[in-house]
This record gives structure tokens, C-alpha cells and sequence, in this order.
């Protein structure tokens, strides 16, 4: 054991998060079952703009249940750091996964973005969008099981104090998510770039308008061709009208259309419901007590002073 946070011992290092802050597997004490947990770098726990967003997403993500995303548990606030609590998957991201291999097989690829856009078409049913889609922030397991990680983390567009430049994301922005504006169609062009990037091995610096995948890898069939360069759309108007659609057609290629994972089955949209018959709440009105708790830590005002 490394160190106890409320109600969790943190037992192993197993990764870096997205955001930067160091993945851990970890037991819930309560339950005694394993669990991840997420803990932010401080710059991120120190910066009012990203804390709030932060508890008004996970307040959210925590109702959301899907097979193939990463389920929020709880925020917890500890001496000024705030840990995720997740369920633990035992798999790698893809940068990590194919980081030594360059193009990926068309049928893999494109299972990949299936399982991907189901989970997309998910949380957009929602009116919740992910914001940052990209193969560090794809969770894939020895069977190609997908599961899209990062869901309940601020987007940084926009957040004041936050130097985007050394996230990471920058090829995977859609132009009108530079804007401060993210939306469907932005995790539609990310899921696009990061189909891309599978199946040719490289992908464009931003603002470059990128060659077609077929002239750097031949092999990839013209209907793949033609899915990636339209969720790419420069234009959010020229993209897919969902990420359903896309994992429709991305489907017909290797013959499941009506399948997330390539082996099942999923109802437009996929629900589990035994969480999803709960009432979701809206984002709050109104700042939640740990968001108080949080200001007051920050400012050095407690209550009554």
C-alpha cells in the first residue's frame, strides 16, 4: 500500500492520467473490491475555473453506466487534492498499447471506433460530450474491449490559469472546440483524427489540411476512406449527424452495423438500467459544499470567520 485516502487505499501506480496526476489501483475499504483512482496534479486542484467544472461533471458522470466507459464512482477533496474514483479496468490506452506499432489492422481499427462512437452516442444522448477523445483517453483490454476513460475531467479550452499547450490535445481539436465551443460534432472530429491515426500511423499538426489516409497507407479500403475524411470535416455541418450514424457506417464494412463491440448487440442508445433508471441531475444552480469547502480552503476563509 502506498498511501489511504478516505475510504480507499492506494496499492499500486499504474499509469499517468490525461491531465497529468498519477492512476492508481486501489481497494475500496468499505467494499473490499479494486477499484482506480485518479489523482489531479496540483496545479489543477489550485484552479477555481477547472474545480468547479470538475464537480459539476462528476456530479453527472457518476449516474452514467456503459460497457464501454470508464464509471465514475466519487470525487473526493483532501487537503486541498481532489481524487477521482473509478471502476478499475484492466486494460492499456492505445498510445501505449500500439505506441510501437504504426498502422493497425482495418478490421481492428475499426472495431475501435465503433465501440468508441457507441459510447459517444451514450453520453451525447445525455447532453453531456467527452470534449477530448484521443488514443491516451482509449482503454483496450487483451479481448478489444474499448473503454473511453477521462469522461468526467474538465475540458482546459477556456478554463483561465491553464497552459493547453502541454496537454497533448491540440491535433485532436476540431476548429470550433479552439472556439471554447464542444459539442457532438468536436468528439465526432476527435474519434475522426484518432481513427486516422490507426489507420495510417500519423496524424496532421492542427490547421494542416491532412493528405488522404489511402495515400499513405493503400491498403485501407475507399468506404473507411471516405468515414474518416467526413467526421475530419473542417465544418461541423459537413461532419456526421451523430456518433451513432458513424458507428453505423463505420459497421458496414466489416458487416455490424447494429454492433458497438462487433460482437453484441446495442439499442440506440445503449442503457444499463440499473443505474440509468435514476433521474440524472442537471448542472447545478448553485456552487455544491464541496465546491464551498473548496473556496473557502482556497480563499483561507472558513466559515463564521
Amino acid at each position: 500500500m502506498i498511501k489511504k485516502i478516505k475510504g480507499y487505499s492506494l496499492d499500486e501506480k499504474i499509469g499517468i492520467g490525461a491531465h497529468g496526476g498519477i492512476v492508481y489501483k486501489a481497494t475500496s475499504l468499505a467494499k473490499q473490491e479494486q477499484v482506480a483512482v485518479r489523482e489531479l496534479p496540483a496545479n489543477l486542484c489550485t484552479n477555481v475555473g477547472f474545480v468547479s467544472e470538475l464537480i459539476s461533471r462528476c456530479q453527472r458522470a457518476r449516474y452514467f453506466d456503459h460497457r464501454h466507459i470508464v464509471n465514475t464512482r466519487e470525487l473526493i477533496e483532501e487537503n486541498r487534492q481532489y481524487y477521482i474514483v473509478l471502476d478499475y479496468f484492466d486494460g492499456k490506452n492505445l498510445d501505449r498499447a500500439f505506441g510501437a506499432k504504426k498502422i493497425i489492422e482495418t478490421e481492428l481499427a475499426v472495431k475501435i471506433a465503433m465501440q468508441t462512437a457507441g459510447a459517444l452516442s451514450y453520453l451525447h444522448s445525455k447532453q453531456f460530450y467527452h470534449g477530448d477523445i484521443r488514443p491516451h483517453n482509449l482503454m483496450i483490454d487483451d479481448t478489444g474491449a474499448i473503454k473511453i476513460s477521462e469522461v468526467e475531467m474538465p475540458n482546459i479550452y477556456g478554463i483561465r490559469g491553464l497552459d493547453v499547450t502541454v496537454m497533448g490535445t491540440g491535433v485532436y481539436c476540431a476548429p470550433d472546440l479552439v472556439s471554447g465551443k464542444y459539442d457532438a460534432a468536436s468528439d465526432i472530429y476527435a474519434l475522426g483524427v484518432t481513427l486516422y491515426r490507426l489507420a495510417t500511423g500519423t496524424v496532421s499538426p492542427f490547421g494542416v489540411k491532412p493528405k488522404l489516409p489511402s495515400a499513405i497507407n493503400p491498403e485501407i479500403p475507399p468506404e473507411l476512406e471516405r468515414i474518416i475524411m467526413q467526421a475530419m470535416a473542417p465544418a461541423a455541418s459537413g461532419r456526421f449527424a451523430s456518433a451513432w450514424e458513424m458507428m453505423r457506417q463505420l459497421g458496414s464494412i466489416i458487416g455490424e452495423e447494429n454492433c458497438c463491440a462487433g460482437t453484441r448487440p446495442m439499442p440506440q442508445p445503449y442503457f444499463s438500467p440499473q443505474r440509468d433508471n435514476r433521474q440524472i441531475p442537471a448542472l447545478p444552480a448553485s456552487p455544491s459544499s464541496l465546491w464551498q469547502s473548496f473556496k473557502r480552503k482556497l480563499t483561507g476563509k472558513n466559515k463564521g470567520e
